[in-house]
């Protein structure tokens, strides 16, 4: 029987938290008879430390996510919406604290955080739950983001034109999105369903699953009742009081307590400690006291945690972060992208399978034809081995046969079988049976049987064809399985801040950015441009504004030349095919967005005051490059000598022929026949074929391809 709270459903300001639903974790220690706790955690009848990958959040985990991203998110204004499958959900949101539009991610039944790996999807077709949660909350603000109790549900408060909304996040298994109005009847949900407990249709009021215990609100008194219906002291507090079982473990690990203990064996002393232990245990986590990270286990990360934990082997690596979401982030997408390609394996082995049963059918169809093949071969051996023979008698046959029809051929006693219908006599000549048309000649007969042999020798032949083509099919799939096994163990890159612009780190390591429009020129400028920095724009109308950031240090001409290049490509001259341009520079300082009185500045224009420094005929020549390493690969742009000392593979681009999408997959190409080591043709196979045309300024042409592999 689960715990139900009375108190209204809610979290204290000193424990925020957000609503999902997420199928977590049936990880932590498999128990023989597999029983789940509320939190979606296996009861653990042994030490083992966390046998299974982490597949979602669990309670303390949406607690803590929640304490640490609750002021990000609150106040933000709803972008957009998307839905990039079935399950996963992009909230598009902007905000005074979120630092520019940022990426709610919401998966029901396993996790919500904000995401830099993920971006907003383009329809063809909205999906009509889209359509409906853009039409009710795109423009909304966000006023505030918490937790039900303790427990696996968040909810997230959205006001738009005076209307209030409540999107309901459920995290546990067969969550739901769900978005509800002012009263908390359900507009939407990302699934409909009766269950026992509740009903979840348009029009209903949503009811929330029983919830757990919530320890910070519970009694000693409750808390011992309760603990004291579990087997052992473990799953009291994972089955009961709806601890995960990373969390229980840990706790009792830091008590020196026993897990294996019952519950009725422990002293009261002991339940007074492990109580207020667990309390502040808990309130720990969800303020992140501890730093959160990655539990590692042969290389591989088996979960994310809000805490840094104590009770694990010496074979289990720690990977410390400095955000929650972070680890959440870069967990979550890796586990996505192993799910993706484990369904890519099993769709490729149900392939290989029809294939090797199409296989079998065609091998026992060859050998039906092997068969028959050499007996008419044996048969025409015979013939011509006893030819005269059988020319005598089948001669007296069809003169039999022209005067007494089929009567005249019982006195053959060589006639063995007659086949009225097809006109088909089987006649015995020295232990040779051979069944011949009434209708033709020996020597017709003969060539039949000899057409028949050409006609299995053919098919034969085809078959055995269609055999070698399936079996070459398998050869590739199974390749295809290897390839997408070592492409995933490529990481997932996380997208830095400055990758939305156009970017370059320079000779000596400074960052360059560059705006793609003219809002974007108008942001750098007024976020990123500081008094020591370098202001760079082409000499022409319609160019990025780019900012060359010096952090105190003082940049050398080549940084100010290499940034110049990124001025001058990304800018109409590319698109009017100049051959070079000019390019000017001044201090952060001589950049004002205040125009002279009585004057009015654009969007993305700016007053230059004071000497303009100049770098001469830049030519319209730009380098785009692969830089691979350990874990995945990022493109790099800038002159020819500063990616090729980078990049596994790169191509130098001039002005005009070749639009970007198809210069892009024309250069992945290039690269992949270029690449001689295995593991580098799979980055290249690899690479996001968006983020490359985004990098190419404009149609292109290819003035020079090398790959160091």
């Amino acid at each position: 029987m689960k715990y139900k709270s009375t108190i209204k459903h809610s979290i204290p300001i000193t424990a925020p938290m957000i609503v999902l639903n997420i199928s977590i974790l049936s990880s932590m220690l498999s128990s023989p008879t597999k029983r789940l706790n509320r939190n979606g955690i296996t009861l653990p009848p042994g030490n083992t430390y966390m046998r299974k990958p982490k597949t979602s959040m669990t309670n303390i985990d949406v607690a803590a996510w929640i304490s640490e991203t609750r002021e990000t998110i609150r106040g933000s204004r709803i972008i957009n919406i998307y839905r990039l499958n079935e399950s996963i959900y992009i909230f598009k949101i902007q905000g005074p604290t979120a630092g520019g539009k940022v990426n709610l991610l919401v998966e029901p039944s396993r996790r919500i955080h904000l995401t830099k790996y993920i971006k907003e999807h383009k329809y063809k077709t909205i999906p009509p739950i889209v359509a409906k949660l853009r039409k009710h909350l795109r423009g909304g603000i966000i006023k505030d983001i918490h937790q039900l109790e303790l427990d696996r549900i968040i909810i997230i408060e959205v006001v738009k034109s005076n209307e209030h909304y409540k999107l309901v996040v459920e995290l546990i298994p067969r969550g739901i999105l769900a978005l509800l109005d002012e009263e908390g009847a359900i507009l939407i949900a990302s699934k409909y369903m009766e269950l026992k407990d509740r009903v979840i249709q348009v029009g209903r009021k949503y009811k929330p699953p029983p919830l757990s215990a919530n320890i910070l609100r519970l009694s000693i008194e409750d808390f011992i009742s309760l603990v004291n219906k579990g087997v052992d002291i473990v799953r009291g507090l994972i089955r009961y009081i709806g601890l995960p079982g990373e969390v229980a473990e840990e706790i009792l690990h830091r008590l020196n307590i026993n897990k294996n203990v019952k519950p009725s064996e422990l002293p009261i002393d002991e339940y007074r400690k492990l109580f207020n232990f667990t309390k502040k245990f808990i309130s720990e986590i969800i303020h992140l006291k501890e730093k959160p990270c990655h539990i590692i286990q042969s290389g591989t990360p088996i979960t994310v945690l809000p805490f840094k934990p104590t009770s694990i082997s010496k074979d289990i690596e720690v990977k410390e972060y400095n955000k929650f979401n972070e680890a959440l982030d870069e967990y979550f997408i890796n586990v996505l992208k192993k799910e993706i390609v484990e369904k890519e394996l099993k769709m490729l082995e149900e392939e290989i399978k029809k294939l090797e049963k199409s296989i079998e059918k065609q091998k026992e169809s060859l050998n039906k034809c092997i068969e028959e093949l050499t007996n008419k071969r044996l048969t025409l051996q015979k013939i011509y081995e006893n030819y005269n023979t059988i020319e005598k008698l089948w001669n007296n046959i069809l003169e039999s046969f022209r005067e007494s029809r089929w009567n005249g051929l019982k006195k053959f006693h060589e006639v063995i079988g007659i086949n009225k219908n097809r006109g088909i006599v089987k006649i015995k000549v020295n232990d040779i049976e051979v069944g011949f048309d009434i209708r033709r000649t020996l020597n017709e007969n003969i060539v039949k049987v000899q057409q028949e042999v050409r006609e299995l020798e053919k098919k034969i032949s085809k078959i055995e064809d269609a055999i070698k083509e399936m079996k070459e099919k398998i050869r590739k799939l199974r390749e295809e399985g290897i390839k997408a096994k070592k492409k995933a163990e490529l990481k997932v890159r996380k997208k830095e801040w400055f990758e939305k612009y156009h970017w370059i780190i320079t000779t000596n390591g400074f960052l360059a950015i560059g705006g793609r429009n003219a809002q974007q020129n108008e942001s750098i400028v007024r976020k990123y441009l500081d008094e020591n920095d370098i202001f760079i724009h082409a000499n022409i109308h319609g160019a990025p504004a780019v900012v060359l950031k010096t952090m105190s240090r003082e940049p050398a001409m080549k940084d100010i030349e290499d940034a110049a290049l990124i001025a001058a490509t990304y800018s109409r001259a590319w698109k009017e095919g100049l051959a070079t341009i000019d390019v000017f520079w001044v201090k952060g300082s001589q950049v004002s967005k205040t125009p002279p009185s009585g004057e009015y500045l654009a969007r993305g224009a700016f007053m230059i005051y004071g000497k303009r420094n100049y770098v001469k005929n830049v030519e319209l020549k730009l380098t785009i490059g692969v830089k691979v390493y350990g874990e995945g690969y990022k493109i790099i742009v800038g002159p020819e000598d500063l990616v090729s000392k980078q990049a596994t593979c790169y191509a130098v681009l001039a002005p005009n022929e070749i639009d970007p999408p198809q210069l892009a997959r024309k250069l992945v190409n290039l690269w992949i026949n270029k690449c001689k080591k295995e593991e580098h043709k799979l980055v290249m196979e690899s690479i996001d074929i968006n983020e490359l045309i985004q990098r190419i300024p404009g149609k292109s042409k290819i003035l020079k391809v090398e790959c160091y592999s």
